[in-house]
C-alpha cells in the first residue's frame, strides 16, 4: 500500500494504467512518458471518485491522498468548509 501525500495524481494515473495492462514495473518511467503524450482524464473522472466515492485530498505540494469514504477522515473533511469541494465529473450529459 501506498502512503497518503507521496504521490501527485499524475502518478498514480500512471501507476494505475501500467498495473492494469500487465506493464513490468521497470518499464513504467517509459510507460507514463507514452501515456502522457495525449491527454488524460483527471482524477475527477476515475471510477475511484465516479463508481466507489472515495474523496481525493490534495495538498499545497499538489500530492494526492486517496480518501475511504466510510472512514471518519472522509467525514471530517467532508464537513470542514475551510476545504474546497469539488464533486466527480457524471457520466453522461443531463
Amino acid at each position: 500500500m501506498i502512503p497518503p501525500y507521496t504521490l501527485e495524481s499524475d502518478d498514480l494515473l500512471s501507476t494505475v494504467a501500467a498495473v492494469r495492462k500487465d506493464i513490468p514495473e521497470d518499464e513504467h518511467t517509459l510507460f507514463r512518458a507514452e501515456s502522457f503524450l495525449r491527454g488524460q482524464a483527471c482524477l475527477r473522472a476515475s471510477p475511484l471518485v465516479k463508481t466507489f466515492g472515495w474523496a481525493i485530498h490534495h495538498e499545497s505540494a499538489a500530492k494526492i491522498a486517496l480518501i475511504d469514504p466510510t472512514s471518519v477522515h472522509f467525514s471530517e473533511i467532508s464537513s470542514n468548509l475551510s476545504i474546497k469541494h469539488v464533486t466527480g465529473m457524471r457520466n453522461k450529459r443531463a
